[in-house]
């Protein structure tokens, strides 16, 4: 075998110059590919994120629709035991009403007819000349 020849010295700087620089190429693009791997994991959390808030929204939405319908049906509630209301009273109101007129008509008619007991008996008085 023959023996081999070492490289001089020159040329061995121009390799490590060489490797050297290589090597700050290959931690260049491993500083480039650590974040793109961090923002993807980061991504992933804000996609996480923007997906539970919609789903919150969506449910926060739901329960307001929810909590809406309930305060109508309520107040349709409130309104139509209102009007219930409204109407005995309306009814009440009535038959006091017809309760008085009927009680004023009757003591027109008893005043009435005292007053034309009285003038029958005042006539009847200067008839008979007892007065």
């Amino acid at each position: 075998m023959a023996p081999q020849e070492q490289p001089d010295l020159s040329t061995m700087l121009y390799m490590i110059k060489t490797l050297e620089q290589q090597l700050v190429q290959l931690r260049e693009q491993l500083k480039t590919y650590v974040p793109i791997s961090m923002n993807e994991l980061q991504l992933r959390g804000v996609q996480d994120t923007v997906s539970r808030i919609e789903r919150d929204v969506i449910a926060m939405k739901a329960k307001q629709e929810q909590m809406e319908r309930e305060a109508r049906d309520a107040t349709e509630k409130q309104r139509a035991a209102l009007g219930d209301l409204q109407f005995k009273q309306q009814e009440v109101a009535d038959k006091q009403r017809a309760s008085i007129a009927a009680l004023q008509i009757r003591f027109l008619i008893g005043f009435a007819t005292a007053m034309v007991t009285i003038i029958t008996i005042v006539i009847a008085g200067f008839i008979t000349h007892f007065f």
